[in-house]
């Protein structure tokens, strides 16, 4: 795996219900690459109040799947949004924690809470 998710806690919050996982996954799978999309607009328009919605929407689906690196890196864009500062680096966190999600996604469609 890529992400450091912890499976015990995992497994353990879904109670071992893989069926009910796999249905928070896609879910998950299905909407994370909009969100980016939405974070980057944002961005552009200096939309702060919205920025801080987007990231703190995607913590809390991350935060489902208890990988904390990638939680903390949307809790960092969150930060921003709420600060009303989006400084130059932004840009490439943003584009760090797609890279991330995608890494999440993939791992998370190989899991079988069932075996864990």
């Amino acid at each position: 795996m890529k992400t450091s998710i912890d499976l015990e806690k995992l497994a353990d919050h879904f109670d071992r219900d893989n069926e009910l996982f796999q249905e928070l996954v896609k879910t998950f799978c299905d909407i994370y690459q909009e969100q980016i999309k939405e974070l980057k607009k944002f961005k552009q328009e200096s939309n702060f109040k919205e920025f801080e919605r987007i990231a703190h929407s995607i913590k809390g689906g991350v935060s489902n799947f208890f990988a904390e690196d990638v939680r903390e890196q949307a809790f960092e864009l969150e930060k921003m949004g709420k600060s009303n500062q989006l400084p130059d680096s932004v840009d490439s966190m943003i584009d760090g924690l797609s890279g991330r999600l995608d890494e999440l996604a993939s791992d998370l469609n190989q899991i079988d809470l069932s075996k864990i």
